[in-house]
């Protein structure tokens, strides 16, 4: 209950105004969600194939992507036809906004550092339609092959995955402004997926852990930009709410590099 109740007086002094709203997400169950690969599948097919097998299929706002529940039969998505093929994808809705945002384009050199397991990698191989050249960047040798089957299931041809180190990239393969589109999804606190009704939710959550956590982003980040091609774009996310592993990350960067090279853009 106490650590219950530092997390909550965290988030309270992060967002004043809406802390209420934000907190009580936090006992909420999230909505199931997956995104059609259409890479490999056309959308109203798949959706009727899906509606078929007894699942309620629900459209959102978001390209490509469904919220998805099981009716009476309590088939599970994960064992269906469309998901052992990487016909679709089973993914959080918040998980797909850094490579739409990333705002893809079919002649762009693209880098996904830190991308195990691929879920944006392979987002943004279906939205380029196996275009876009990318590189997919991953320094655990477990995750970086789970990632490559993903990568294989989902048929994106023009994915090439590189076992190492974000950090170590920059000098040891020369990519120094290199890349159109650099995507950043960086290692977190995930305090955006801590759900307050779950039994010991904050079991591996402490109020050092951002701190810790900041200096890596903050080398990670550093790296990212020095990928970009002048006039290049760099996506930087994470599902966490800290100051320390966002703003102050961001802002280091800007002080890092000098306003005159860097610009901050606005979503959309």
């Amino acid at each position: 209950q106490a650590k219950i109740q530092l997390f909550k007086e965290k988030l309270q002094k992060i967002y004043p105004s809406n802390f209420s709203a934000i907190i009580e997400t936090h006992y909420l169950m999230k909505p199931k969600t997956f995104r059609v690969n259409t890479l490999k599948g056309n959308i109203p097919s798949v959706v009727h194939s899906l509606r078929v097998q007894g699942f309620d299929i629900k459209e959102t706002e978001i390209q490509n992507a469904f919220i998805y529940d099981s009716l009476e039969n309590g088939k599970l998505l994960s064992m269906t036809n469309e998901v052992m093929n990487g016909v679709i994808y089973i993914q959080e809705l918040s998980s797909m906004l850094p490579a739409l945002e990333l705002k893809p384009r079919v002649d762009d050199l693209i880098i996904d550092l830190c991308a195990a397991p691929g879920s944006k990698t392979t987002q943004i191989a279906s939205l380029t339609n196996n275009k876009a050249e990318i590189i997919a960047v991953e320094k655990n040798k477990n995750r970086f092959f789970i990632m490559k089957d993903i990568i294989l299931k989902a048929g994106a041809t023009k994915i090439k995955c590189m076992l190492s180190d974000s950090k170590d990239l920059l000098y040891k393969y020369n990519f120094i402004k290199k890349f159109d589109k650099v995507l950043l999804d960086a290692p977190c606190s995930n305090e955006g997926n801590i759900n307050l009704s779950a039994e010991q939710p904050l079991k591996f959550w402490n109020k050092k852990k951002a701190e810790n956590l900041s200096k890596l982003q903050k080398s990670l980040i550093i790296s990212a930009f020095s990928m970009l091609k002048k006039g290049g774009e760099l996506i930087y996310s994470t599902c966490t709410y800290s100051v320390e592993e966002n703003e102050e990350v961001v802002d280091w960067l800007i002080k890092k590099v000098g306003t005159n090279n860097i610009r901050l853009l606005k979503f959309d």
